[in-house]
């Protein structure tokens, strides 16, 4: 069998462009066909980490998306050993979708192998909140695949939720959703809180009595549902539209002024009245 050097593999990702990339699990090239192994682990990871291939540098556009495929490709082949560096470059990334993406593919891919890392990364307070919620995605797979593994998630999602200073409003959410997923009621009191003292986005889940209704702690609404944020803008910008005051870009026309219609007459023995 004719062996491919990982050079020429490379340069026959360029020519995928974004196809396969940001899809779901059927429509994601298996790169194992495609030729690479895990002898080619080493040198992906290098590719996925190289900056001058960042997707608004790169002057070759199909070239953009070639770290993608690489970080796609890790994940496929379970590739744990590029977790710490992926998740620090992610950082210089993280405004690229289809390196997000990507890098999302592949968490989910090792995440049950990996998960007191990620664990740790979700914890971390200064991280970017758009990459904790990225992380908080991928740990989800894991718990759907080893329930084993619930009991660190339990516990990790009850501490972030018990500190005072957490007060992403779309993080929040997503994290009481995960936590209800593993936990059902047992922690209610807790989600009660964090609803009633920090932002949480309701357009995520919907709002605490929507938690109690699926629960079954409750089975119809007190008040009616408060309306999210999306929800309060569109009726904003529907209201400035209705008061906006009506104005006039014609000149004004005096009474007495030659009609412009051209007449020859006053504008109040003309066209004024008409």
């Amino acid at each position: 069998m004719k062996t491919i050097n990982f050079k020429t593999k490379i340069k026959s990702l360029s020519n995928f462009g974004s196809e396969g990339l940001m899809r779901t699990e059927e429509l994601t090239e298996d790169y194992a066909e495609l030729g690479f192994s895990k002898d080619d682990i080493e040198g992906m990871i290098e590719i996925a980490l190289d900056k001058d291939l960042e997707f608004y540098n790169s002057p070759i556009e199909k070239e953009r998306y070639i770290p993608c495929h690489a970080i796609t490709a890790l994940g496929q082949f379970e590739a744990v050993e590029a977790l710490d560096r992926l998740l620090e470059r992610l950082e210089f990334f993280h405004k690229d979708d289809y390196y997000r993406e990507a890098v999302l593919y592949y968490i989910r891919k090792i995440s049950y192998l990996k998960l007191d890392v990620l664990i740790e990364y979700f914890l971390d307070r200064e991280k970017y909140p758009g990459l904790r919620v990225l992380v908080v995605e991928g740990i989800e797979e894991a718990l759907n695949r080893d329930d084993i593994l619930d009991k660190k998630a339990e516990k990790a999602f009850v501490e972030y939720l018990q500190r005072d200073d957490e007060l992403d409003d779309f993080l929040n959410p997503m994290v009481i959703f995960m936590l209800l997923g593993i936990t059902d009621d047992k922690y209610i009191d807790l989600i009660r809180e964090v609803f009633e003292t920090k932002p949480v986005n309701i357009y995520y889940d919907g709002d605490f009595e929507d938690v109690e209704i699926r629960l079954g702690l409750r089975e119809e609404r007190s008040k009616p549902r408060e309306k999210n944020k999306m929800q309060k803008m569109l009726e904003a910008y529907e209201m400035e539209d209705k008061i906006q005051p009506i104005i006039f870009t014609e000149p004004k026309i005096g009474r007495n002024d030659p009609c412009p219609c051209g007449s020859g007459k006053k504008h109040k023995k003309c066209c004024l009245n008409k």
